[in-house]
Protein backbone atom coordinates (compact mmCIF):
# COMPACT_ATOMS: atom_id res chain seq x y z
CA UNK A 1 0.00 0.00 0.00
CA UNK A 2 2.63 2.44 1.01
CA UNK A 3 4.64 1.50 -2.33
CA UNK A 4 1.31 2.16 -4.05
CA UNK A 5 1.05 5.63 -2.60
CA UNK A 6 5.06 6.77 -3.27
CA UNK A 7 4.53 5.63 -6.57
CA UNK A 8 1.57 8.01 -7.18
CA UNK A 9 2.77 11.01 -5.27
CA UNK A 10 5.95 10.18 -7.59
CA UNK A 11 3.88 10.08 -10.95
CA UNK A 12 1.94 13.54 -9.70
CA UNK A 13 5.67 15.35 -8.78
CA UNK A 14 7.18 14.31 -12.45
CA UNK A 15 9.93 12.36 -10.73
CA UNK A 16 11.42 9.01 -11.48
CA UNK A 17 9.10 6.13 -11.61
CA UNK A 18 11.10 3.29 -12.97
CA UNK A 19 13.73 2.29 -15.92
CA UNK A 20 13.14 1.51 -20.00
CA UNK A 21 13.57 -2.70 -20.74
CA UNK A 22 16.67 -2.30 -21.79
CA UNK A 23 17.77 0.12 -18.90
CA UNK A 24 19.34 2.83 -20.62
CA UNK A 25 17.37 5.53 -19.15
CA UNK A 26 15.26 6.05 -16.45
CA UNK A 27 11.07 6.71 -17.54
CA UNK A 28 9.94 10.35 -15.78
CA UNK A 29 5.89 10.94 -16.15
CA UNK A 30 5.03 14.46 -16.47
CA UNK A 31 3.19 16.38 -14.31
CA UNK A 32 -0.63 17.19 -15.04
CA UNK A 33 0.65 21.03 -15.40
CA UNK A 34 3.24 19.93 -17.61
CA UNK A 35 0.94 18.12 -19.63
CA UNK A 36 -1.55 21.17 -20.06
CA UNK A 37 1.36 23.66 -20.44
CA UNK A 38 2.39 21.53 -23.68
CA UNK A 39 -1.40 20.94 -24.96
CA UNK A 40 -1.69 25.03 -24.79
CA UNK A 41 1.63 25.01 -26.65
CA UNK A 42 1.26 25.67 -30.92
CA UNK A 43 3.15 23.18 -32.79
CA UNK A 44 6.51 24.93 -34.69
CA UNK A 45 4.07 25.91 -37.73
CA UNK A 46 1.45 27.06 -35.74
CA UNK A 47 4.07 28.77 -33.00
CA UNK A 48 5.83 30.63 -36.12
CA UNK A 49 2.89 31.79 -37.43
CA UNK A 50 1.75 33.58 -34.21
CA UNK A 51 5.04 35.20 -34.07
CA UNK A 52 4.68 36.35 -37.84
CA UNK A 53 0.90 37.53 -37.26
CA UNK A 54 2.79 39.47 -33.69
CA UNK A 55 5.24 40.58 -35.44
CA UNK A 56 2.92 42.19 -38.13
CA UNK A 57 0.91 43.49 -35.31
CA UNK A 58 3.60 45.18 -33.92
CA UNK A 59 4.80 46.75 -37.18
CA UNK A 60 0.85 48.11 -37.63
CA UNK A 61 1.18 49.50 -33.97
CA UNK A 62 4.34 51.17 -34.67
CA UNK A 63 3.29 53.04 -37.96
CA UNK A 64 -0.08 53.86 -36.62
CA UNK A 65 -1.84 51.45 -39.42
CA UNK A 66 -5.42 49.37 -38.46
CA UNK A 67 -5.05 46.40 -36.98
CA UNK A 68 -7.44 43.67 -35.32
CA UNK A 69 -11.16 44.05 -35.34
CA UNK A 70 -10.57 48.00 -36.25
CA UNK A 71 -8.82 46.71 -39.33
CA UNK A 72 -11.43 44.45 -40.81
CA UNK A 73 -14.11 46.78 -39.75
CA UNK A 74 -12.72 49.49 -42.16
CA UNK A 75 -11.76 46.91 -44.67
CA UNK A 76 -15.30 45.59 -44.90
CA UNK A 77 -16.75 49.86 -45.04
CA UNK A 78 -14.24 50.48 -48.21
CA UNK A 79 -15.87 47.21 -49.54
CA UNK A 80 -19.41 48.29 -48.75
CA UNK A 81 -18.65 52.34 -49.85
CA UNK A 82 -17.26 51.03 -53.05
CA UNK A 83 -20.13 48.59 -53.96
CA UNK A 84 -22.81 51.62 -53.11
CA UNK A 85 -20.77 53.99 -55.03
CA UNK A 86 -21.11 52.15 -58.02
CA UNK A 87 -24.88 51.37 -57.90
CA UNK A 88 -24.94 55.79 -56.63
CA UNK A 89 -23.32 56.12 -60.05
CA UNK A 90 -25.24 53.82 -62.15
CA UNK A 91 -28.87 54.64 -60.48
CA UNK A 92 -28.24 58.50 -59.85
CA UNK A 93 -28.49 57.92 -55.98
CA UNK A 94 -27.43 56.07 -52.94
CA UNK A 95 -29.40 53.32 -51.63
CA UNK A 96 -30.09 54.48 -48.50
CA UNK A 97 -31.42 51.40 -46.89
CA UNK A 98 -27.52 50.11 -47.84
CA UNK A 99 -26.08 53.41 -46.64
CA UNK A 100 -28.27 52.57 -43.47
CA UNK A 101 -26.40 49.47 -42.97
CA UNK A 102 -22.81 50.73 -43.01
CA UNK A 103 -23.58 53.73 -40.33
CA UNK A 104 -21.95 51.64 -37.52
CA UNK A 105 -18.71 51.30 -39.69
CA UNK A 106 -18.58 54.81 -40.49
CA UNK A 107 -19.32 55.67 -36.59
CA UNK A 108 -15.50 53.17 -36.42
CA UNK A 109 -14.13 55.61 -39.14
CA UNK A 110 -15.12 58.79 -37.35
CA UNK A 111 -14.06 57.53 -33.78
CA UNK A 112 -10.13 56.43 -35.27
CA UNK A 113 -10.38 60.34 -36.31
CA UNK A 114 -11.71 61.54 -33.00
CA UNK A 115 -8.95 60.00 -30.96
CA UNK A 116 -5.91 61.95 -29.58
CA UNK A 117 -3.27 61.38 -31.65
CA UNK A 118 -4.74 58.96 -33.11
CA UNK A 119 -5.72 56.57 -30.61
CA UNK A 120 -6.73 52.79 -31.36
CA UNK A 121 -10.28 51.67 -30.02
CA UNK A 122 -10.54 48.83 -27.15
CA UNK A 123 -12.47 46.27 -28.99
CA UNK A 124 -10.34 43.50 -27.30
CA UNK A 125 -13.16 40.69 -26.79
CA UNK A 126 -15.76 42.28 -28.91
CA UNK A 127 -17.07 40.40 -32.11
CA UNK A 128 -17.03 42.65 -35.57
CA UNK A 129 -20.47 43.63 -36.00
CA UNK A 130 -20.76 44.95 -31.98
CA UNK A 131 -17.66 47.13 -32.30
CA UNK A 132 -19.35 49.87 -33.80
CA UNK A 133 -21.87 50.06 -30.84
CA UNK A 134 -18.60 50.45 -28.75
CA UNK A 135 -17.88 53.67 -30.73
CA UNK A 136 -21.46 54.42 -30.58
CA UNK A 137 -21.65 53.86 -26.56
CA UNK A 138 -18.13 54.95 -25.74
CA UNK A 139 -15.22 56.16 -27.53
CA UNK A 140 -12.61 54.54 -25.45
CA UNK A 141 -9.09 54.51 -26.82
CA UNK A 142 -5.69 53.19 -25.89
CA UNK A 143 -2.60 55.27 -27.11
CA UNK A 144 -1.94 52.65 -30.31
CA UNK A 145 -5.17 53.08 -32.05
CA UNK A 146 -4.79 53.75 -35.72
CA UNK A 147 -4.26 57.40 -37.02
CA UNK A 148 -6.59 59.55 -38.68
CA UNK A 149 -4.71 59.24 -42.24
CA UNK A 150 -4.54 55.43 -41.86
CA UNK A 151 -7.93 55.28 -41.39
CA UNK A 152 -8.56 56.79 -44.04
CA UNK A 153 -6.30 54.95 -46.52
CA UNK A 154 -7.78 51.68 -44.91
CA UNK A 155 -10.93 52.87 -46.34
CA UNK A 156 -9.48 53.97 -49.39
CA UNK A 157 -11.35 57.90 -49.42
CA UNK A 158 -7.95 59.05 -51.63
CA UNK A 159 -9.16 57.12 -54.46
CA UNK A 160 -12.98 56.57 -53.39
CA UNK A 161 -15.23 58.28 -56.36
CA UNK A 162 -17.42 61.29 -54.80
CA UNK A 163 -20.74 59.21 -54.50
CA UNK A 164 -18.73 57.41 -51.74
CA UNK A 165 -18.19 60.98 -50.12
CA UNK A 166 -21.51 61.95 -50.02
CA UNK A 167 -22.07 58.88 -47.95
CA UNK A 168 -19.21 59.49 -45.80
CA UNK A 169 -19.03 63.24 -44.88
CA UNK A 170 -22.22 63.49 -43.18
CA UNK A 171 -20.70 61.59 -40.70
CA UNK A 172 -18.03 64.17 -40.46
CA UNK A 173 -20.34 67.18 -40.71
CA UNK A 174 -22.84 65.95 -37.67
CA UNK A 175 -23.56 68.66 -34.77
CA UNK A 176 -22.14 65.47 -32.62
CA UNK A 177 -18.69 64.71 -34.75
CA UNK A 178 -15.74 66.16 -32.87
CA UNK A 179 -13.86 69.43 -34.31
CA UNK A 180 -10.46 67.39 -34.07
CA UNK A 181 -12.11 64.79 -36.29
CA UNK A 182 -13.95 67.16 -38.72
CA UNK A 183 -10.93 68.98 -39.20
CA UNK A 184 -8.57 65.41 -40.07
CA UNK A 185 -11.28 64.92 -42.84
CA UNK A 186 -11.47 67.77 -44.26
CA UNK A 187 -7.56 68.14 -44.50
CA UNK A 188 -7.00 64.65 -45.17
CA UNK A 189 -9.95 63.81 -47.80
CA UNK A 190 -11.13 66.82 -49.07
CA UNK A 191 -7.98 69.39 -49.22
CA UNK A 192 -6.02 66.95 -51.94
CA UNK A 193 -8.76 66.46 -54.05
CA UNK A 194 -9.06 70.36 -54.27
CA UNK A 195 -5.66 71.02 -54.68
CA UNK A 196 -5.66 68.31 -57.62
CA UNK A 197 -8.89 70.07 -59.42
CA UNK A 198 -7.98 70.67 -63.18
CA UNK A 199 -11.57 71.58 -63.98
CA UNK A 200 -14.07 73.46 -61.58
CA UNK A 201 -15.69 71.55 -58.85
CA UNK A 202 -18.36 69.21 -59.57
CA UNK A 203 -21.67 70.09 -57.54
CA UNK A 204 -21.58 67.05 -55.66
CA UNK A 205 -18.36 67.78 -54.31
CA UNK A 206 -18.67 71.43 -53.66
CA UNK A 207 -21.88 70.48 -51.04
CA UNK A 208 -19.63 67.95 -49.20
CA UNK A 209 -17.59 70.77 -48.70
CA UNK A 210 -20.26 72.97 -47.68
CA UNK A 211 -21.84 70.70 -45.49
CA UNK A 212 -19.34 71.12 -42.92
CA UNK A 213 -20.19 74.79 -42.37
CA UNK A 214 -23.38 74.27 -40.39
CA UNK A 215 -21.41 72.62 -37.07
CA UNK A 216 -17.39 72.63 -38.19
CA UNK A 217 -16.53 75.96 -40.16
CA UNK A 218 -13.37 76.20 -37.88
CA UNK A 219 -12.35 72.47 -39.24
CA UNK A 220 -13.48 73.73 -42.83
CA UNK A 221 -11.80 77.05 -42.81
CA UNK A 222 -8.44 75.88 -41.17
CA UNK A 223 -8.01 73.46 -43.32
CA UNK A 224 -9.28 73.52 -46.17
CA UNK A 225 -9.98 77.76 -47.37
CA UNK A 226 -6.77 78.94 -45.24
CA UNK A 227 -4.86 76.65 -47.30
CA UNK A 228 -6.60 77.50 -50.79
CA UNK A 229 -6.10 80.92 -50.09
CA UNK A 230 -1.78 80.48 -50.30
CA UNK A 231 -2.39 77.79 -53.22
CA UNK A 232 -2.71 80.50 -55.98
CA UNK A 233 0.38 81.95 -55.30
CA UNK A 234 2.23 78.87 -54.73
CA UNK A 235 0.98 77.30 -57.36
CA UNK A 236 1.42 80.30 -60.10
CA UNK A 237 3.11 78.68 -62.45
CA UNK A 238 1.99 75.99 -62.51
CA UNK A 239 -0.68 75.17 -65.27
CA UNK A 240 -3.72 73.26 -64.93
CA UNK A 241 -7.26 74.15 -66.46
CA UNK A 242 -8.27 77.45 -65.50
CA UNK A 243 -12.04 78.56 -64.37
CA UNK A 244 -14.06 81.74 -65.35
CA UNK A 245 -11.98 85.32 -65.30
CA UNK A 246 -8.70 83.70 -64.95
CA UNK A 247 -9.32 81.76 -61.73
CA UNK A 248 -7.82 78.71 -60.66
CA UNK A 249 -10.48 75.75 -60.11
CA UNK A 250 -9.32 75.88 -55.93
CA UNK A 251 -9.78 79.69 -56.37
CA UNK A 252 -13.11 79.31 -57.98
CA UNK A 253 -14.09 76.86 -55.52
CA UNK A 254 -12.49 78.51 -52.20
CA UNK A 255 -14.53 81.83 -53.27
CA UNK A 256 -17.77 80.26 -53.42
CA UNK A 257 -17.41 79.00 -49.86
CA UNK A 258 -16.11 81.62 -48.53
CA UNK A 259 -19.51 83.36 -49.40
CA UNK A 260 -20.87 80.83 -47.47
CA UNK A 261 -18.82 80.82 -44.03
CA UNK A 262 -19.85 82.91 -41.19
CA UNK A 263 -18.78 86.29 -40.31
CA UNK A 264 -16.79 85.47 -37.24
CA UNK A 265 -14.93 83.00 -39.03
CA UNK A 266 -13.89 85.21 -41.73
CA UNK A 267 -12.91 88.05 -39.97
CA UNK A 268 -10.51 85.00 -38.35
CA UNK A 269 -9.30 83.49 -41.31
CA UNK A 270 -8.53 87.44 -42.88
CA UNK A 271 -6.17 87.57 -39.63
CA UNK A 272 -4.41 84.63 -40.18
CA UNK A 273 -4.00 85.13 -44.01
CA UNK A 274 -2.19 88.54 -43.28
CA UNK A 275 -0.41 87.22 -40.45
CA UNK A 276 1.21 84.96 -42.76
CA UNK A 277 -0.29 81.82 -41.68
CA UNK A 278 -1.76 78.84 -42.68
CA UNK A 279 0.31 78.02 -46.18
CA UNK A 280 0.66 74.35 -44.78
CA UNK A 281 -2.55 73.16 -44.86
CA UNK A 282 -2.87 69.72 -43.70
CA UNK A 283 0.01 68.43 -45.11
CA UNK A 284 2.91 70.20 -43.06
CA UNK A 285 4.16 71.85 -46.04
CA UNK A 286 5.89 75.05 -46.35
CA UNK A 287 4.38 78.28 -46.03
CA UNK A 288 2.62 80.59 -48.91
CA UNK A 289 4.27 83.47 -50.59
CA UNK A 290 1.96 85.82 -49.34
CA UNK A 291 1.47 87.36 -46.29
CA UNK A 292 4.54 88.50 -43.30
CA UNK A 293 7.92 87.49 -44.51
CA UNK A 294 10.77 88.71 -42.06
CA UNK A 295 8.11 91.33 -41.12
CA UNK A 296 7.77 92.81 -44.87
CA UNK A 297 4.33 92.12 -47.28
CA UNK A 298 5.24 89.84 -49.76
CA UNK A 299 3.58 89.89 -53.42
CA UNK A 300 -0.01 88.93 -53.72
CA UNK A 301 -1.56 86.94 -56.66
CA UNK A 302 -4.72 88.01 -58.78
CA UNK A 303 -6.30 85.22 -57.43
CA UNK A 304 -5.30 85.65 -53.78
CA UNK A 305 -6.72 89.51 -54.38
CA UNK A 306 -9.81 87.85 -56.03
CA UNK A 307 -10.25 85.81 -52.41
CA UNK A 308 -9.15 89.02 -49.95
CA UNK A 309 -12.41 90.62 -52.13
CA UNK A 310 -14.51 87.66 -51.50
CA UNK A 311 -13.98 88.03 -47.77
CA UNK A 312 -14.32 91.97 -47.63
CA UNK A 313 -17.55 91.85 -49.57
CA UNK A 314 -19.53 89.27 -46.88
CA UNK A 315 -18.53 92.49 -44.10
CA UNK A 316 -17.28 90.72 -41.52
CA UNK A 317 -16.43 92.66 -38.45
CA UNK A 318 -12.54 93.78 -38.58
CA UNK A 319 -10.30 94.91 -35.53
CA UNK A 320 -8.35 97.81 -36.24
CA UNK A 321 -4.78 96.19 -36.23
CA UNK A 322 -6.50 93.90 -39.16
CA UNK A 323 -7.55 96.83 -40.98
CA UNK A 324 -3.54 98.38 -40.89
CA UNK A 325 -2.72 95.68 -41.57
CA UNK A 326 -4.16 95.12 -44.65
CA UNK A 327 -3.86 98.33 -45.86
CA UNK A 328 -0.01 97.92 -45.43
CA UNK A 329 -0.06 95.31 -47.61
CA UNK A 330 -1.97 96.94 -50.49
CA UNK A 331 0.50 99.66 -50.28
CA UNK A 332 3.29 96.90 -50.61
CA UNK A 333 1.23 95.21 -53.75
CA UNK A 334 0.24 98.21 -55.00
CA UNK A 335 3.18 99.01 -57.81
CA UNK A 336 2.31 95.41 -59.23
CA UNK A 337 -1.05 95.15 -59.29
CA UNK A 338 -2.01 99.30 -60.29
CA UNK A 339 -3.52 97.62 -63.78
CA UNK A 340 -5.25 94.81 -61.79
CA UNK A 341 -9.29 95.29 -61.77
CA UNK A 342 -9.45 92.56 -58.76
CA UNK A 343 -6.88 95.03 -56.84
CA UNK A 344 -9.13 97.86 -57.67
CA UNK A 345 -11.92 96.09 -56.69
CA UNK A 346 -10.66 95.16 -53.18
CA UNK A 347 -9.60 98.73 -52.67
CA UNK A 348 -13.28 99.94 -53.65
CA UNK A 349 -14.95 97.37 -51.43
CA UNK A 350 -12.82 98.43 -48.04
CA UNK A 351 -13.50 102.43 -48.87
CA UNK A 352 -17.39 101.59 -48.87
CA UNK A 353 -17.47 98.78 -46.37
CA UNK A 354 -14.39 99.91 -44.03
CA UNK A 355 -14.60 103.33 -44.68
CA UNK A 356 -16.10 104.57 -41.35
CA UNK A 357 -13.40 102.65 -39.39
CA UNK A 358 -10.08 104.04 -40.70
CA UNK A 359 -8.69 107.32 -38.85
CA UNK A 360 -6.79 110.31 -40.54
CA UNK A 361 -3.58 108.33 -41.38
CA UNK A 362 -5.63 105.07 -42.36
CA UNK A 363 -7.47 107.14 -44.79
CA UNK A 364 -4.00 109.11 -46.12
CA UNK A 365 -2.42 105.75 -46.67
CA UNK A 366 -6.15 104.19 -48.45
CA UNK A 367 -6.25 107.21 -50.65
CA UNK A 368 -2.46 106.97 -51.55
CA UNK A 369 -2.74 103.65 -52.96
CA UNK A 370 -6.02 104.22 -54.83
CA UNK A 371 -4.84 106.64 -56.75
CA UNK A 372 -2.26 104.83 -58.01
CA UNK A 373 -4.51 102.36 -59.86
CA UNK A 374 -5.13 102.13 -63.49
CA UNK A 375 -8.57 102.03 -64.32
CA UNK A 376 -10.68 104.55 -63.64
CA UNK A 377 -13.67 102.75 -63.43
CA UNK A 378 -13.02 101.76 -59.94
CA UNK A 379 -10.66 104.35 -59.01
CA UNK A 380 -13.33 107.18 -58.81
CA UNK A 381 -15.52 105.83 -56.68
CA UNK A 382 -13.17 104.10 -54.43
CA UNK A 383 -11.50 107.63 -53.90
CA UNK A 384 -15.10 109.57 -53.62
CA UNK A 385 -15.98 107.14 -51.00
CA UNK A 386 -12.86 107.29 -49.15
CA UNK A 387 -13.12 111.58 -49.48
CA UNK A 388 -16.80 111.32 -47.85
CA UNK A 389 -14.94 109.78 -45.00
CA UNK A 390 -12.44 112.59 -44.62
CA UNK A 391 -15.23 115.02 -44.83
CA UNK A 392 -17.32 113.18 -42.08
CA UNK A 393 -14.09 113.18 -39.84
CA UNK A 394 -13.42 116.97 -40.64
CA UNK A 395 -16.87 117.54 -39.76
CA UNK A 396 -17.04 115.61 -36.73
Amino acid sequence: MAARTSHKRAREEGELVGEAADGSRPIIEPTRDQVAEAQAEPAPESAAAAASQHSAEAVAEQEGLPSGPVAAELAALRHELSGLAGAAQAAGQADEACVSACTLRLQTLVACCASAGGARLVTRGLQPRHIGLQVRSSISCTPTCPGARAAFEAVGLAEAPEPALTIVTPHFAAAECSGRAAARFVGAVLLPRVRGLVKPASRALFHVALSLIAHHPRALGDELLLPLMWLPAMNATGGGAVASRGATPQAEAAGRLLKEMPAAELSRLLGLFLRGEGGQGGEGGQGGEGGQQGGQPSAWSEAQVELLEKVLSQRPVLPAEELHELLQQADANVDALRASVKFGQLLLTLARGYGSQLDRHQLSLAKRVTEQLEKAFVKKPALAALAKQEAALGAG
